[in-house]
């Protein structure tokens, strides 16, 4: 199933989450693709099909040689609004590439577009749901909640997986159980839920009104009970635990030995570590919820990118200022994106980490 692959990237592969355009139907509240740092050579230099392929078959060599296997989830915007998108899924199929997810739009899906994408290898096609309708639509658009239900239908009879994410912050926090017993309902085959980085659009609407530390908690482990209950109930929906704070609850509740293994691999410490992000224009991100360059692709090697220092720097654990002294900075670190989006440094305390790393270090 493509989820073990995509959002764990694997031990042996390399994760790439490829942000083909900038075009797009909505203007969310969150989206972090409005940053004014990143957003207007994108909007301005959008890579076209050839330097595209070419990206592809330098990964492929890359890959290779390092006996990686690389796993492709596609964004945007909308990657469907790219007239190319399926020439370059083609070439991905062409190159071997397995279980390909695209993040996208519900608005231009058809039951033959969505079986052409299924021919292609795309296994999963995350919609993204943000409340129940008067919510979601009001943080994304009019209509976008009932074309999203409609997408899901279409994506299921055509045999592709529907993962549902929701981008959580105070302001929908209320309806994130509504929206977990929705995913169970209609049969989702996947759900999960990040909290919201303010940077982009987040940053204007959003950074206002943080969420606490202990207000996180008590979502977390509502989100557990029902999760459990609908466990119980035989639900056919994978229910995510993403966020890497669930590392410090599960332990505190008992359920984790602390010598480990904690939880499962493909959630362990944050995804800069197993992945790459590439935006409209070629520019290579450690992140995409913060402003990480460490290349340009087709000019930068996936050597340079992948191996740079800038990366390496970011993932070196004893530069977190707070969970450097913490028992399960292994497999947790919180989320340097929502540090970033809070304190403009990706190495700040996670501001919803209610963790005193003093009483764990024994």
């Amino acid at each position: 199933m493509y989820i073990e692959k995509t959002e764990s990237m694997m031990a042996e592969g390399l994760g790439i989450q490829w942000h083909l355009t900038v075009q797009c139907d909505q203007h969310c509240k969150h989206c972090y693709m409005y940053d004014s740092i990143t957003y207007p050579s994108e909007l301005k230099n959008e890579l076209p099909l050839p330097q595209i392929l070419r990206t592809i078959d330098s990964l492929y060599e890359f890959t290779e040689k390092k006996d990686l296997e690389p796993y492709f989830a596609f964004s945007g915007g909308d990657p469907i609004l790219r007239s190319d998108l399926l020439d370059i899924l083609g070439h991905c199929r062409k190159r071997g590439a397995k279980d390909i997810l695209i993040l996208g739009n519900p608005f231009h899906l058809d039951l033959p577009l969505c079986k052409r994408l299924k021919e292609l290898g795309v296994a999963g096609y995350q919609i993204s749901i943000d409340g129940l309708e008067e919510t979601h639509d009001r943080f994304r658009m009019p209509g976008s909640f009932k074309a999203s239900l409609r997408a899901i239908k279409i994506l299921q009879e055509a045999g592709i997986d529907t993962p549902i994410m929701f981008t959580l912050s105070r302001e929908n926090a209320k309806d994130l159980l509504g929206v977990i017993r929705l995913a169970h309902e209609i049969g989702a085959t996947h759900f999960s839920f990040a909290r919201i980085s303010s940077v982009g659009s987040g940053r204007k609407n959003f950074k206002a009104n943080p969420m606490g530390a202990m207000e996180y908690r008590r979502i977390l482990l509502r989100v557990n009970l029902e999760y459990e209950r609908l466990r119980r109930q035989g639900t056919r929906t994978d229910f995510g635990n993403k966020d890497h704070l669930w590392v410090p609850l599960f332990y505190e509740m008992g359920w984790l030995d602390r010598e480990g293994p904690f939880v499962e691999p493909r959630y362990h410490r944050c995804g800069m570590s197993k992945g790459i992000c590439i935006l409209a224009d070629g520019t290579a991100m450690a992140c995409r919820r913060f402003h990480s360059p460490l290349g340009r692709f087709p000019e930068s090697s996936w050597e340079e990118v992948v191996d740079s220092p800038e990366r390496e720097a970011l993932t070196t654990l004893d530069r977190f200022a707070k969970c450097r002294e913490c028992r399960f900075k292994e497999v947790c670190l919180g989320c340097p994106a929502v540090a970033f989006g809070e304190h403009d440094d990706p190495f700040a305390p996670d501001p919803q980490c209610w963790v005193d790393t003093g009483e764990w270090l024994n």
